[in-house]
């Protein structure tokens, strides 16, 4: 969150992280998917257009959110049958329940080959530097940058953030 903020050389700086849990679609089907939480910015590094349906929002990514999904055009195709009316669908992911609220498009798979799109929550981050859950970050990099300039400028801010740790 800090980066987003205060790096002038990268855009669209956002998180993710990885798990693998059950989508249960009725009852006693449940088979592993690959789940990204992501910031809804990992839709624009990537072009993320839906097929149907939308993207995550900001508003998704609030703790206080009700609990939202979007699904890999695999999953639609395998798991829902190609179902035109699978928006507004309630799914179980594991132990929690969210509604489907879009079908990303064929191929789409950012960051690394997921099936189902999840909010990372802010509550997610807001924690102590380097006590929270292992994120992964990604970004673009701004108009008029350079690699080199970019890796500087996360070295100062690593340095920065590593001096003001207790």
């Amino acid at each position: 969150l800090e980066w987003r903020q205060s790096l002038r050389s990268l855009t669209d700086v956002g998180a993710w992280r990885d798990s693998s849990r059950n989508l249960i679609v009725s009852a006693g089907d449940a088979r592993p998917v690959n789940v990204a939480e992501m910031s809804v910015s990992g839709f624009r590094v990537a072009d993320g257009e839906p097929l149907m349906g939308r993207v995550l929002l900001e508003a998704d990514e609030q703790p206080a959110a009700p609990a939202v999904a979007v699904i890999g055009y695999d999953v639609w195709r395998t798991r829902f049958g190609s179902d035109p009316h699978v928006l507004g669908r309630d799914v179980q992911l594991g132990n929690e329940h969210a509604t489907v609220v879009g079908v990303m498009r064929e191929g789409f798979e950012f960051p690394v080959s997921h099936d189902v799109w999840l909010p990372l929550k802010t509550s997610v981050l807001d924690q102590k530097p380097r006590s929270g859950p292992a994120i992964t970050v990604f970004a673009l990099l701004a108009p008029g940058e350079t690699i080199q300039t970019a890796q500087a400028e996360l070295t100062t801010a690593g340095r920065r953030a590593a001096t003001a740790l207790p």
